[in-house]
C-alpha cells in the first residue's frame, strides 16, 4: 500500500538556489544510481517508453486524476505483464496476469516484501505495525488480532455502525428542515460527513472511544489528516516520492514539514492508545465480554499471552495506530464513492431502497439480514469494492530470485515467448489493484461501467468470465483486500461498516450533483487516494441531498 506518499516532505531543492548545490545534490542522485544499478536477469519485457532518467514513466502515475486508467491502456498496449521504466534508470514489472498474481500473493511477506522506503517511512511514522511487518513477526502479529474481526466481534459492534449512520440522518434531516422550497434539499459535502461516521465507528467500535466528530466536536486526528491531506502535492512532493524508493536511506533522512505534520497525528493517536489501553485493562473485568471482543481487548490479552501471539505495549500503540489511521481513511473513501455512485445512478438507487424497504420497513437491520439477506446491497457494495478499490496499487520487491507461472505465453521485448517470468532479487513488482478489478478480460466488455447487476446475473458468458476470475482468489474474486498472508485483516469489519451505513443513508435520502449528472469526480492524494469534484481545490464532494419519498 502506498499510505507512505502523503507522509512525505516537501522535498528542500527549492530552497536551494546555489548551482553547485545542486549540481551536488543530482552527482549524488547519480552516483547512487550507478552504484545501485545492475545488469537485471528478469527478461526485458514490453512496455511503455521512458520520459526522463529522473522518473522514467512514473510521472504520468503521480499526476493522473485516475491512474488505473494509464493502466487500463498499458494494458491493452502490452499485455497483462509489462515493465515500466522508473527513477534513475529502473524499471518495474507489473502484474495483471492471474496465474502470476497467484503465486506473486501466496508468497507476500516471504519472497515478496514491502519496498524498504515504504517500510522505512511508516515504521518511523507509526512503529512496528501489521502492515509492513515481515515474515515471523508480520504472522505473530496477525494471529495476536486476528480474533477481533471474527464474525462475533463484528456481529456484536454492528449496532455501533448502525448508531453512528442514524446521527448522520439525524443531522441531515435537521439541515433540510431548515431549507426553503417544496423540494427541501441542502448541498452537503458528504465526503466530511463520511470522514465524521468512520473515523467515530473505529474509535467507538474498535477501541470503545468515542470521537464524537458526528456532534461537532474536532479530533486533533482528523485535523492533522487534513492539514496535509488538502494541500495539493507539490513537485517535491513528487521528486520524494517517485525518486526515493531508489535512494531510501537518503530520502528518509531528510527533514520535512509533512512528517512533521503526520507525526503531530501519530503523536495524538498515541496518546489516545494510552489512555484507552490504561481505561481497558480497568474496565476488562467490569465490562467483561464486551471488552474482550473489541479491539482494543483483543490488543491487551496479546500483551500477556504465549509467546507465539505476545505483543510488546510498544507494538500495541503502533497497532493502535495504523488500525485507526488506515481504517478511517480506507473506509470514508469507500463510503464517498458509495455516494457518488448513488449520485450517478438514481435506477440502482431505486433498486437498492426498495430492496431495503421490503425487507427492513423502516427497522434497523441485523448483522445476518446485511450479511446474508440482502442481495441487492450485497451487489451494490461489491460493485462499489470493485470499481473504486480505496488502494488502487501496491508495490513489492522480491527479496530472493522467484519465478512466477503465466497464464499464457507472453512476447518479450526482443519477441521470444516465455510461459514463465524469472523474477530476479531486488525486482520491484507493481500490481495495479483497480485496473486487474477493470480488467475486461476477467469482467468483460462493461468491466468499466458501475454495475451491480453483474454479481446477480449469471449467463453463458459470464460463466467463461467467471471461470478466469476465480483465479483471483480474494474476496469476491477481487484484489481490493490483497490475498495470501496479507489480506486485508479488517475485510469483514469493513464490509459490514459499509453495508450498516449505506443501509441507513440509501434508504432515508436522494443524492445528486449541483453540476449536472456528467459532474467529473478526479482525485486527491491524501493517505491515500480521496475522490473529489473536478474544480475543487480541496477534496470536497459537494451533492445535493433530499429526503426519499416517504414509504406508504
Amino acid at each position: 500500500m502506498n499510505t507512505y506518499i502523503a507522509f512525505l516532505e516537501d522535498f528542500p531543492l527549492k530552497h536551494h538556489s546555489s548551482t553547485i548545490k545542486l549540481a551536488a545534490l543530482t552527482f549524488l542522485l547519480i552516483s547512487f544510481a550507478l552504484l545501485y544499478t545492475r545488469r537485471a536477469a528478469t527478461p526485458r519485457l514490453k512496455g511503455p517508453p521512458s520520459r526522463s532518467f529522473l522518473f522514467g514513466a512514473t510521472r504520468d502515475l503521480f499526476e493522473a486524476s485516475d491512474p488505473s486508467v494509464i493502466y487500463q491502456d498499458w494494458e491493452k498496449l502490452y499485455g497483462a505483464i509489462y515493465q515500466v521504466p522508473t527513477s534513475l534508470g529502473a524499471r518495474m514489472i507489473v502484474l495483471s496476469d492471474p496465474k502470476a498474481l497467484a503465486q506473486f500473493f501466496a508468497k507476500d511477506t516471504s519472497t515478496y516484501q514491502q519496498p524498504l522506503f515504504s517500510r522505512l517511512t511508516s515504521r518511523r511514522l507509526l512503529g512496528d505495525i501489521l502492515l509492513v511487518m515481515e515474515g515471523d513477526i508480520h504472522k505473530r502479529q496477525r494471529r495476536a488480532t486476528a480474533p477481533a474481526f471474527s464474525v462475533a466481534a463484528i456481529r456484536s459492534i454492528t449496532p455501533v455502525f448502525l448508531d453512528h449512520a442514524h446521527k448522520v440522518s439525524a443531522s441531515w434531516n435537521s439541515s433540510l428542515k431548515l431549507a426553503s422550497g417544496k423540494a427541501q434539499s441542502a448541498v452537503i459535502d458528504v465526503q466530511q460527513w463520511m470522514t465524521f461516521v468512520s473515523l467515530d465507528s473505529i474509535g467507538k467500535g474498535g477501541f470503545s472511544h468515542d470521537f464524537e466528530s458526528l456532534d461537532g466536536k474536532t479530533s486533533p486526528i482528523m485535523e492533522g489528516l487534513n492539514s496535509f491531506g488538502s494541500a495539493k502535492p507539490s513537485f517535491s512532493v513528487m521528486l520524494a516520492f517517485l525518486v526515493g524508493p531508489r535512494l531510501p536511506w537518503l530520502f528518509t533522512k531528510i527533514p520535512n514539514t509533512r512528517w512533521k505534520r503526520f507525526s503531530t497525528v501519530t503523536k495524538a493517536v498515541k496518546d489516545i492508545a494510552g489512555q484507552l489501553l490504561e481505561k481497558a485493562a480497568k474496565e476488562k473485568e467490569l465490562l467483561g465480554a464486551e471488552v474482550n471482543k473489541s479491539i482494543i481487548g483483543t490488543l491487551l490479552r496479546a500483551q500477556t499471552a504465549s509467546s507465539s501471539v505476545q505483543m510488546s505495549i510498544d507494538e500495541i500503540v503502533a497497532q493502535v495506530n495504523s488500525l485507526m489511521i488506515a481504517g478511517y481513511e480506507s473506509m470514508s473513501i469507500t463510503l464517498t464513492w458509495g455516494l457518488i455512485e448513488l449520485a450517478r445512478h438514481p435506477d440502482v438507487h431505486a433498486k437498492l431502497r426498495a430492496e431495503l424497504r421490503h425487507n427492513l420497513g423502516d427497522q434497523d437491520p441485523t448483522y445476518d439480514q446485511l450479511a446474508h439477506e440482502l442481495p441487492y446491497l450485497d451487489a451494490f457494495t461489491s460493485e462499489v469494492l470493485r470499481l473504486r478499490p480505496a488502494s488502487a496499487e501496491m508495490t513489492r520487491v522480491a527479496m530472493e530470485d522467484n519465478v512466477l507461472p503465466l497464464t499464457e505465453p507472453i512476447a518479450t521485448a526482443s519477441g521470444t515467448y516465455i510461459d514463465s517470468l524469472f523474477i530476479e532479487k531486488g525486482m520491484t513488482i507493481r500490481v495495479p489493484v483497480a485496473g486487474v478489478n477493470r480488467s475486461e478480460a476477467l469482467w468483460g466488455s462493461d468491466a468499466n461501467e458501475f454495475n451491480p447487476e453483474r454479481w446477480l446475473i449469471v449467463d453463458s458468458t459470464d460463466r467463461t468470465l467467471k471461470a478466469k476470475r476465480e483465479t483471483v482468489q480474494g474476496y469476491r474474486n477481487l484484489l481490493t483486500f490483497a490475498l495470501g498472508p496479507r489480506v486485508c485483516i479488517g475485510k469483514s469489519f469493513s464490509v459490514a461498516e459499509f453495508k450498516a451505513v449505506m443501509s441507513i443513508i440509501a434508504r432515508d435520502f436522494t443524492f445528486e450533483f449541483p453540476g449536472g449528472p456528467d459532474t467529473k469526480i478526479g482525485s486527491h492524494r491524501s493517505v491515500l487516494m480521496r475522490p473529489k469534484v473536478e474544480g475543487e481545490e480541496e477534496p470536497r464532494v459537494p451533492l445535493i441531498v433530499r429526503r426519499a419519498t416517504p414509504m406508504g
